[in-house]
């Protein structure tokens, strides 16, 4: 029997979106993959695309609500509800992903699993998601319903980048918070009494003989970084309906609360391993458990910002100008030539092995065919005759090679473990991608599409040279986390936008961006220059 649209709006998505969770909680807390199957550089490619595809789904979702909150009502007709289809198929599917699970992950494995097994089990869970979409709707609604969505998809793509970046750049700041997330679990633990050990020199805490040593990538500070994130970016999207400053105030409170969650997410694992569960304990409830709590805050936060009066503003959207919130469908042209090398990169990632990754010229292949794609979309890139866009541009190389020194040692090592043939190959790929295609393409889309974006939605009728300092700031931090030196990033960032609103024209910007490149590039060639032939 057929349901009503108005009776089941929010069970029809919830339905689906609850379902998939609880079977990916249940697969995590039944099998830890880590370092249990052959196929390792399969478990190292869902790490990293694990929070590209959650940073995405967020990032998306949030545009989509941003739109529909600024039109008066909904554009298209849903149709009757019928999920039995969709809903047996996934369940089928789940059925077989869990059972290939407990047979090749679970305690009576006998040995290490094959490597075809995980892309498999990948596969299994793929075909269960699309069997939980289908029970939304029929196939064609489903695929009219993503194609009004395509406006968002480069932006929630690229963010989802993004936030794998952030969480991958922040685990250096975890010594920062290593005594105080430390004394907080001894204090939690405290509470369920016993005889709770502290030792952080060694960042080992434990209840009742049963201890942990907390690492760097399991400390917290890559939630509080996706928390703060997540909030920055919903903060830009909803900025027509908050009241501004004091939603900013959403930012410390969230990574504080953020902090707070992964101390209990600590005492948790840790109480339920002293009370005699060490296997739940040790596998998939120690990472989780933290995503559990980082997406509740995330929501919550959302949820009471949307609903209090203090934060609010009184909706000042016209019906006709609200066409223009979100992200414009002209976005693709801008991200699309980013997002074509960094999903190529994320693919060679695999077999990425150093600091020298000997695919690159894949990734730049990708983005010249991208903007080959989108070249009649394109913006005017041509700059001015300045002077300006030398000196940024050779400044920030300087910064670059002082700032990230450290890492000469390793890039000298591995140049030089290349073949006769292959070291020049790979250094002039390198040189003629870094100056010459990726100042085109980061440019594009921090300093042409995202830096007028936060001033107005309607990006492309900003005037060249407007700007406002949450613009500029979000945009360079966004450019920064997407570089392994978050720092220096951040300030060639800002050191980028400031050349393209000098004269209003993002060529100067291309063209800081390619004399840094190429200053910092040097490095390469001195490496090269010391190798042996």
């Amino acid at each position: 029997m057929a349901v009503g649209r108005g009776e089941t709006r929010g069970a029809r998505w919830a339905l689906p979106v609850g379902l998939i969770c609880a079977e990916y909680l249940f697969l995590s807390f039944l099998v830890d993959l880590t370092g249990r199957t052959e196929g390792q550089r399969w478990v190292e490619f869902y790490k990293v695309a694990a929070p590209v595809v959650i940073g995405a789904v967020a990032a998306g979702w949030l545009v989509a609500r941003s739109r529909q909150l600024s039109r008066a009502g909904p554009t298209t007709e849903e149709p009757p509800w019928l999920p039995w289809v969709g809903l047996t198929w996934n369940l089928a599917a789940f059925a077989l992903a869990a059972g290939l699970a407990w047979s090749a992950y679970g305690p009576s494995a006998a040995g290490p699993a094959p490597g075809w097994t995980l892309p498999a089990l990948v596969g299994l869970g793929a075909l269960a998601a699309l069997g939980a979409a289908r029970s939304v709707g029929p196939w064609p609604w489903l695929i009219r319903w993503s194609r009004r969505q395509l406006g968002a998809l480069p932006a929630a793509l690229a963010l989802g980048g993004v936030t794998w970046w952030v969480t991958s750049s922040v685990e250096v700041a975890w010594g920062l918070l290593s005594s105080a997330t430390l004394h907080t679990v001894a204090t939690l633990l405290g509470l369920a009494g016993g005889e709770v050990v502290v030792l952080p020199e060694e960042l080992v805490v434990g209840l009742g003989g049963f201890e942990v040593a907390v690492a760097p990538v399991c400390s917290g500070v890559d939630g509080i970084g996706l928390f703060v994130l997540f909030e920055a970016i919903w903060l830009a999207l909803a900025r027509e309906r908050l009241r501004f400053p004091r939603a900013l105030l959403l930012l410390p409170a969230g990574a504080a609360a953020a902090f707070g969650a992964n101390a209990v997410r600590i005492a948790v694992l840790i109480w339920v391993g002293a009370s005699g569960h060490e296997q739940v304990a040790l596998g998939g409830l120690h990472s989780k458990l933290g995503w559990i709590l980082s997406v509740g805050l995330a929501l919550g936060s959302v949820g009471l910002a949307e609903r209090s009066q203090w934060l609010r503003r009184r909706p000042t959207l016209e019906p006709e100008s609200a066409a223009d919130a979100g992200v414009p469908q002209e976005v693709g042209a801008y991200l699309g030539p980013l997002l074509a090398a960094l999903a190529t990169s994320l693919l060679t990632g695999i077999w990425a092995v150093g600091p020298v990754d000997r695919w690159y010229g894949a990734r730049i292949a990708a983005a010249l065919a991208a903007l080959a794609a989108v070249r009649q979309s394109l913006p005017d890139l041509r700059p001015s005759r300045s002077w300006l866009p030398f000196l940024a541009g050779a400044g920030v190389a300087v910064a670059w090679i002082g700032g990230a020194a450290g890492a000469e040692p390793a890039l000298e090592a591995a140049v030089a473990a290349l073949g006769a043939w292959e070291r020049p190959l790979w250094l002039t790929v390198r040189l003629v991608g870094s100056i010459a295609v990726i100042p085109v393409i980061e440019e594009l889309a921090f300093r042409g599409f995202l830096l007028p974006w936060l001033v107005s939605p309607d990006f492309e009728a900003v005037p060249p040279r407007a700007w406002t300092w949450p613009a500029v700031l979000l945009s360079s931090l966004a450019f920064g986390a997407l570089h392994s030196q978050l720092v220096l990033g951040t300030l060639a960032g800002l050191a980028f936008a400031a050349v393209r609103l000098w004269r209003g024209r993002l060529g100067d910007a291309i063209v800081a961006h390619a004399v840094a490149n190429a200053g910092a590039s040097s490095k390469a060639l001195r490496c090269s220059a010391s190798a042996p032939a």
